[in-house]
This record gives C-alpha cells, structure tokens and sequence, in this order.
C-alpha cells in the first residue's frame, strides 16, 4: 500500500477483505481479481473468463457463486 501510495497507483490489486478496507481507508483504488479478470477480457487481452474462474476454483481460490455467475453474465458467457 505504501509503494502504492509513493507511486499514485490507478488501481490496486487486493482481494482480502481487511487489506481492501484499509487500502480504501487511505483513499487508494482498489479492485479484485474478478473485477482483474473481467476488464481483460473487455480490454481484448484474454478471449474467455470461465476458463479462468475455474482454474482458479480449483487452484483453492474462494469465489462464492453470485459472483461466479455475475461475472459471468458480465462477460456475456
């Protein structure tokens, strides 16, 4: 947070939820590894987004299900 801070990042990378309170807390701009995933594809970066929310799923990542599903409709799959 502090290099963050030092570099005026756009947007940090944080998915815990106590990290993500406080980098807010100090005003800096967070976004998720969903949120991550979804503006790829937007962007033309990557094709799918499913792919990828399973791998992670079953590398141990914590998705809960509205979200999987919200993603997905966001990304059109």
């Amino acid at each position: 947070m502090i290099l963050a801070e030092d570099l005026n990042a756009n947007r940090l990378l944080i998915d815990d939820f106590a990290a993500r309170r406080e980098a807010q807390s100090r005003n800096l701009p967070v976004i998720g590894t969903v949120a991550f995933i979804l503006l790829a594809k937007k962007l033309g970066i990557i094709p799918v987004v499913k792919n990828l929310l399973d791998d992670l799923v079953a590398q141990g990542a914590r998705i809960g299900q509205k979200l999987y599903r919200d993603a997905l409709i966001v990304a059109g799959e």
